[in-house]
């Protein structure tokens, strides 16, 4: 089977898996239903070309609007609520924050994606990893924790600890990667002048960045290779607490998608 033959039969196969999606959200999803009027039409699309055509973006504040129509969760339901087993909520940056419930099948695809970032930016099994991070309903620490576990590594989570705390676990356990935002990893190199704690002997292999923006400019990532006395140490991705993980970046700078459409075919409710 050569190539091209390959790549048809996959994307076959995930607009099969896609369709009994549509067909689950077009029965049960009063939110969909009443914003996507086409969405009974699903058996006449030809594919992913087509749906994204006819499918209309969703913004927040449709969402937010819906949350204060229906409390709690909102109707943007595909499943009856006892089934939704995961609780995130968003930061609230820009509007209110959101609740964000999940399935085990959601959580299992997130869980996927992730491990599929950790590849890429080189966490094997058995890695000392740490994670910087409360122990708050935030969907990043705990999807990035709970794949670190399933892939072999040694996790240490950071929660409740200052961030002097935290730096001296980062160094005593030779700990190679670290996860944390990007204005974390700034407040680390700050936090370890202040106490005039030194960073150059580390073991950090990468700090791999997610919550906000900022792990891709030039300015923090010079400034974190300075400072910890590495070479690319940070690494990017990017994702959001209604979608799970997105994207990650490749050498050079290029942004890969994680898996981008299988969110839409498995992670639709």
């Amino acid at each position: 089977m050569d190539q091209k033959e390959t790549v048809l039969r996959w994307d076959s196969k995930r607009w099969s898996d896609f369709q009994k999606n549509l067909e689950q959200i077009n029965q049960n999803n009063s939110f969909q239903r009443a914003r996507f009027r086409e969405l009974s039409d699903w058996k006449s699309w030809s594919g992913f070309e087509e749906f994204s055509k006819i499918c209309p973006l969703t913004t927040k504040q449709e969402i937010e609007n819906d949350r204060v129509s229906n409390p709690q969760h909102g109707s943007n339901l595909t499943y009856p609520i006892e089934k939704y087993l995961r609780f995130s909520r968003t930061s609230g940056t820009s509007g209110d924050p959101i609740t964000w419930m999940d399935t085990q099948k959601d959580w299992t695809w997130m869980l996927g994606n992730w491990d599929r970032i950790l590849e890429e930016a080189g966490v094997d099994r058995g890695a000392r990893c740490f994670f910087a991070f409360s122990f708050g309903p935030f969907l990043g620490f705990w999807t990035a924790y709970e794949a670190a576990i399933q892939r072999g590594c040694v996790c240490i989570p950071g929660g409740g600890q200052s961030t002097e705390s935290r730096l001296a676990t980062i160094l005593e356990e030779e700990v190679e990667y670290l996860f944390c935002t990007p204005t974390y990893a700034m407040r680390l190199i700050g936090t370890a002048k202040e106490c005039g704690i030194p960073l150059q002997k580390n073991s950090l292999k990468k700090i791999i960045v997610a919550g906000e923006c900022g792990g891709s400019q030039f300015l923090n990532r010079n400034k974190v290779d300075t400072e910890w006395g590495g070479e690319s140490l940070l690494y990017d991705h990017y994702g959001m607490t209604e979608v799970g993980p997105v994207a990650y970046e490749m050498p050079g700078g290029e942004r890969r998608f994680a898996n981008f459409v299988g969110f839409l075919s498995s992670r639709g409710d």
